[in-house]
Formats: structure tokens, C-alpha cells, sequence
């Protein structure tokens, strides 16, 4: 009871940590009698917060002993000079394509032109376009400096790749304990695809990954509107998070009920409507180009189109004619209602099937949706690392192993999608003859670059299709692996079940 009560309060004094370290061993044997399979905190430095949805435990605020970074400056430090080399990095990187959208959507803004109007204009809905504008206004402020706009126009994907590193760390303090948290937290921070989507291409999918987890961490916390409102921002930054809905549509609508639920979709909802048509009405634009642009690719024109990081280039290399075909595009819609069916069936959903349902909603899409760049994997990563390495973390090793070749092979295919142009500033100013030469590479190597761009993609699709499975039925791959070592090595495996 001393602990029930003081987990009520919202300011944690000196006096209170030790009573809450003196209790804390009855604690976890309470809980771990009442629930065994609960998130119990082994190395006693953790919040003493219980499963809120356990009828046996109770459930207290999380008042945290000691925090995941104890050596606050070490952390600083830490923080401070991924912040230099991603800003010093920044300034002479990005996508030509990329930049070029960005920088005319900062000039159309300033200038009062629809932004979707032009050629080449923005696909996204128009929140983004309001930091375009501050980077261009940026620009003009420094004699038209194109080192200081590129750093403007990332610092939003900079600061959003730190954020995250500390959310995703946080939430794994408290939900695994301090060992799996910093594993989980090295992991989001030095992992080289946050780099090379954000700090380099300048690509705005960090941004949306972080708004996306902390509608994720919301939900658990049972505040269902303000993960409507992350969820919506995330939304109305970038589509993309859009197919994770169903994940949270179910969850809340299993453990929160149908009146909650209703909150959620209404909020969530309301967020991107608002602010896309608020600034409709402000700027005065004609909605057609924007809705326009919001549905070519459902239509059959976009799907003529196969710049993709899965099988259908593949299919194209196989001289497929997705022309005629263009019906099959659509794959991905059974797909993902399936997966949305699966997780509706389960009769309770805890919070790692939560985690992991999110995790199957966007690797699925991944796999069969029709249009899928290299950058949309930033995405789905803080929750893959929280299933493998917190969740089920048995054969954390093998699913890192298996996460680290497919990101090997995603850079293999970003090489052969023009990636290396992300350099072009640099190489500019230090080597223009070499820019001319990857230029020349590109295109007179472009028949062999596209074939392996399409084996590439193919075998991106497999190697998350096995990594999905094997996650979701670890037991019964890790058996078929044992017999097949038993076939290859008869003699070893007698000789390893004698011992």
C-alpha cells in the first residue's frame, strides 16, 4: 500500500526513492505471483509500474528510480556530436530529386502559387511545405546559401532521429529493463539507415517514425486522444503511417472498448482534414491538383509506373506487361485486409502483439504495395527492435543477423536507384569530374542497372517475407533448421544429444 500510494504521486523526493527501493524486492515477487509472464524488471531500477491491463497487479505512474541515463553529460556529449556530424554531413549531401521538390516548394510558397500545381510539385499533403518556406526564407537571409538551406531544410529529420533515440530508449527502460533498453537505444541511435535517409538524402520519414511511435507509447498509456493527435500529425506529414491505423484501430478497439475507439478514428481523423483544409482555405488553392496528387497512384495510370523496392521490377525484368496487368497492383489491398482480419480473430492482443502487429501492417505493405522506395524501411525499425530485441528476444541475434543483410541488400538497391547522387554537392565543389563520372555510370550502364535493381527488389521481398515469418513463428523454423542439420550432420547431432 505504501507503494500504491506513493506511485500516485507526481513528484519523486529523496525520502520517496528509498522507500520505493526498499520495497521493491516484495514488489516484483507480488507481481511476478500475480503474473508471471509480465514485464518484471530484473535489475531493480526500473519504475514500478505492472501490466495496466492485469487484473492481478495494480497499477501505479511510472515513477522511474533511476533513469536510463544516468550520466546525464556523458549523454549530452553523446547527443551533441551525432547532432555535428549529422549537421556538418547535411550541408553537402542530398537528393537532387528530393532537394530540387523541396527548395521550388519553399519558392511557391513565398511567391503564393499552388504548391500542386507545377511540375514536379509535392506529394505529400501541405504540412511540410510550411518548413520548405522557412528554409527558403533562410536562404534569402543568407545571401542565397545553398550549404545553410540544406541544414535548415534536414534539421527536422536531425533532431527527429535524436527524439527518437531517446523515446524508443525510454519506453524500453521501463517495458524491458535497463540491459535490453540500452541495446535497444544503441541500436535506433547508431543505426546507419537513420543517417542516410534523414542527415543525407533529407528524406522526412524520421520525422514520421517518431510522431508514429509516440501515438504507439500514447495508446499503451491509455491516452487514446493524444495518440490520435501524434497519429494524425503523422498522417498529415506523410501518408505513409496511414497503414498502420489498422494496427491501433484494433488494439484500442480490444482493450480500450467501442467508445474510446470511436474517439481515436474521430481524432485521428479530424487532425489531417483540419490542418490540410484550413490551409486550403487560407492560401486560397484549387484542391483539385492536391487530390489529384493524393490518388494517382490508385488510379491505373500511377500503376504504370515500377520504381519499387520489391518483386514488381522483377517482373518487368521478366518482360512482364504490368501495362495490361495493371489490376494485379492492387495485391497489396487483400493483403494488408487479411493481415487486418488475422489480428481482429485474436481474442486479446497484449501489448508486444501490438508492437508486432504494426511491424506486420508495414512490412507487408512494403512487400506488395506498388510504388515503395528504400527510405520507407526507417519506418517500421524502432519497431522491429523493440520486437527482437524486448519482446522476443530469444533469437534476438538471428533476427538482428537477419535484419542487418536486408538492410545490406536495401543499400545495394538505393546504389542502384541513384543513391550515390545524394554525394552530388560534395563531389560538386571537391570533384566534379567524378560526379560527371557517376552521372556517365548511370546512364550508360543503365540496362544492367536496372536488372539488378529489379533482382535486388525481388530479393528484398523475400528476405522480409522469411524475416516476418520466422519472427511470427520462431518455433517452428528453428525446428525445421534443427532437422535439417540432423539430415546434413547425422553423426554431430548424435554425438550433441548423447552429450
Amino acid at each position: 500500500s505504501t507503494v500504491h500510494s506513493l506511485g500516485r504521486q507526481k513528484k519523486v523526493t529523496v525520502e520517496t526513492r528509498k522507500l520505493l527501493r526498499q520495497a521493491h524486492v516484495c514488489t516484483r515477487t507480488l507481481c511476478a505471483r500475480n503474473n508471471p509472464s509480465n514485464n518484471i524488471y530484473e535489475d531493480g531500477i526500473m519504475s514500478l509500474r505492472c501490466d495496466p491491463f492485469h487484473r492481478g497487479c495494480f497499477k501505479m505512474d511510472s515513477v522511474q528510480i533511476i533513469r536510463l541515463f544516468e550520466r546525464k553529460r556523458a549523454y549530452i556529449f553523446l547527443f551533441g556530436g551525432f547532432f555535428v556530424v549529422e549537421a556538418l554531413l547535411a550541408m553537402w549531401t542530398g537528393h537532387p530529386y528530393d532537394m530540387d521538390i523541396w527548395f521550388n516548394t519553399g519558392s511557391w510558397m513565398n511567391q503564393g502559387i499552388n504548391i500542386y500545381e507545377p511540375q514536379g510539385h509535392l506529394g505529400y499533403p501541405p504540412l511540410w511545405s510550411f518548413w520548405c518556406l522557412i528554409a527558403y526564407r533562410f536562404y534569402n537571409f543568407f545571401g542565397n546559401s545553398m550549404e545553410v538551406w540544406r541544414l535548415i531544410i534536414k534539421l527536422p529529420m536531425m533532431l527527429a532521429h535524436l527524439a527518437l533515440t531517446y523515446s524508443v530508449g525510454n519506453f524500453a527502460l521501463k517495458e524491458f529493463g535497463r540491459k535490453k533498453a540500452l541495446r535497444i537505444f544503441y541500436l535506433v541511435l547508431v543505426w546507419s539507415f537513420f543517417l542516410f535517409v534523414g542527415a543525407l538524402w533529407g528524406q522526412t520519414n524520421t520525422l514520421s517514425a517518431l510522431l508514429t511511435f509516440l501515438a504507439f507509447e500514447a495508446m499503451l498509456n491509455q491516452k487514446t486522444r493524444k495518440s490520435a493527435l501524434f497519429l494524425g500529425l503523422a498522417v498529415t506529414l506523410k501518408l505513409y503511417p496511414i497503414v498502420v491505423f489498422p494496427a491501433f484501430f484494433i488494439f484500442s478497439l480490444k482493450r480500450r472498448g467501442k467508445h474510446e475507439t470511436r474517439d481515436f478514428i474521430l481524432f485521428s481523423t479530424l487532425v489531417p482534414l483540419l490542418i490540410t483544409g484550413v490551409t486550403f482555405l487560407v492560401f486560397q488553392w484549387n484542391p483539385q491538383f492536391f487530390l489529384n496528387t493524393m490518388f494517382y497512384w490508385v488510379t491505373p495510370k500511377g500503376n504504370k509506373i515500377s520504381g519499387n523496392m520489391n518483386f514488381w521490377p522483377f517482373l518487368q525484368v521478366l518482360n512482364v506487361d504490368l501495362v495490361a496487368l495493371w489490376p494485379i497492383r492492387y495485391l497489396w489491398v487483400f493483403l494488408m485486409v487479411g493481415c487486418m482480419i488475422f489480428w481482429l480473430k485474436k481474442s486479446t492482443l497484449k501489448r508486444s502483439d501490438f508492437s508486432f502487429s504494426i511491424v506486420s501492417f508495414y512490412l507487408i505493405f512494403i512487400i506488395s504495395y506498388g510504388w515503395v522506395s528504400e527510405q520507407s524501411f526507417i519506418d517500421p525499425l524502432p519497431f522491429i527492435f523493440l520486437v527482437i530485441i524486448g519482446y522476443r528476444h530469444k533469437l534476438s541475434n538471428l533476427y538482428l543477423g537477419l535484419l542487418s543483410i536486408i538492410q545490406i541488400l536495401i543499400y545495394a538497391y538505393s546504389v542502384n536507384n541513384w543513391g550515390l547522387l545524394i554525394f552530388e554537392p560534395l563531389l560538386n565543389c571537391v570533384s566534379p569530374p567524378l560526379l560527371s563520372t557517376v552521372h556517365n555510370i548511370y546512364e550508360d550502364y543503365g540496362a544492367l542497372i536496372w536488372t539488378l535493381r529489379g533482382t535486388l527488389g525481388f530479393i528484398i521481398s523475400l528476405g522480409l517475407s522469411i524475416f516476418l515469418l520466422i519472427i511470427w513463428k520462431p518455433n517452428y523454423f528453428t525446428n525445421r533448421i534443427g532437422i535439417i542439420i540432423q539430415k546434413l550432420f547425422p553423426k554431430r547431432s548424435q554425438n550433441e544429444n548423447l552429450v
